[in-house]
């Protein structure tokens, strides 16, 4: 029974960590029909650069060496001559980049409207296996035992690909990171440890500070100032998230195995989560006030307790003399009703810091690269 609860506890994380198309392991769920029904809906347009639609688009990854899927959307209005603001979307645990379907839509939407400027966005695959799993599930965006996914990302992705091939608006105040539970990590764990390039964080119940414990050293524990401890090590067996009140647990060795190896000493382990923590890389980063715009949002029922790291991670910003902007959801879960309650919160944040004019370019357009749509 532990072993079946602990799948189907993964599985759970992969169907309500992000606001997006419920994911599935071998099937892909848009259809080439639907994907062009997709495209139809909308005011810009989404570039296929996957294998989920009849063909394989898929962009090569030196940092990897595979191909490896993402998604691009580009604003009304893109004509290869406009520079526009840019940035990616970081998808959940369990998923991949078909989650960025219903991401775009939302963005569509509020672009359309004009609660946002245009902007392009790309999502890559974050998955470790390249297709959504309940083994070997997240690469949390960094460089691990299991793959160079750092480097893929920014370097394959956001610097060969993205900037390479679409009119991006220069200035890390146009930039962003952005995404929902592990989407959200990787968005502060990159972008902290690549200043020039991204000006604005966002996470969407993301864990930013993986060493948190109250005084009693409970990683479940509220967040209380005057009750704060810190973990030193990482247990394979700890439970770190707990769903339908507690009958389903998840184990901290469904997150970190594949990323440090099974038999991995606990030195290391701890080692190499203090080097990707959000809260850790401020000091190591030396994040100072006014660098980046921050945005966080959870739920004050997020089963895996992100609200309280969330708080934890925004009182050692106020220690550095800054502060992230929160909004809390009561009753909040780590689940998709959540998530979608707060991209309301994510646009207007956006807005809000984001130059609404785009820069056209004297030199030749660039041709909106082909993918088979």
């Amino acid at each position: 029974m532990g072993r079946l609860a602990s799948a189907f506890a993964v599985a759970l994380l992969a169907a309500t960590a992000a606001p997006a198309l419920p994911p599935g392991p071998v099937f892909h769920l848009l259809t080439a029909g639907r994907f062009d029904r997709v495209n139809a809906g909308l005011a810009g347009r989404l570039l296929d650069f996957t294998n989920n639609h009849g063909a394989d688009n898929r962009v090569w990854s030196p940092a990897l060496g595979a191909k490896r899927s993402a998604y691009v959307y580009l604003p009304p209005g893109y004509d290869g001559v406009q520079c526009f603001p840019a940035g990616l979307w970081l998808h959940a645990l369990g998923q991949d980049e078909q989650g960025f379907v219903e991401v775009a839509q939302r963005f569509d939407t509020a672009i359309r409207s004009g609660l946002l400027p245009p902007m392009i966005l790309a999502a890559p695959d974050g998955s470790i296996p390249g297709v959504p799993t309940l083994v070997r599930t997240g690469s949390f965006y960094v460089n691990s035992a299991a793959g160079r996914y750092e480097d893929a990302t920014i370097q394959d992705v956001w610097h060969g690909f993205v900037c390479g091939r679409f009119r991006v608006k220069p200035g890390r105040e146009n930039h962003f990171l952005a995404g929902a539970s592990m989407g959200g990590f990787g968005a502060f764990s990159l972008g902290f440890k690549h200043k020039p390039e991204f000006g604005l964080l966002a996470g969407v119940f993301p864990p930013l500070d993986m060493t948190y414990a109250d005084c009693h050293g409970h990683y479940l524990g509220a967040f209380d100032p005057l009750c704060r401890g810190m973990r030193t090590d990482f247990p394979r067996n700890e439970v770190v998230g707990r769903f339908s009140n507690g009958l389903i647990q998840v184990r901290s060795r469904r997150l970190t195995d594949p990323l440090v190896g099974k038999r991995a000493d606990p030195a290391t382990v701890a080692a190499f989560i203090r080097s990707v923590n959000p809260a850790d890389q401020l000091d190591a980063c030396a994040v100072q006030p006014g660098e980046f715009a921050l945005f966080v949002g959870y739920g004050t029922r997020d089963e895996f307790n992100c609200g309280a790291q969330t708080e934890s991670f925004a009182d050692r910003c106020r220690r550095r003399g800054f502060a992230p902007d929160l909004v809390v959801i009561p009753d909040g879960k780590h689940n998709k009703d959540t998530a979608r309650a707060l991209f309301p919160p994510v646009v207007d944040w956006l807005r809000t810091h984001l130059p609404a004019d785009t820069t056209p370019e004297a030199d030749s357009p660039l041709v909106v690269p082909h993918a088979n749509r």
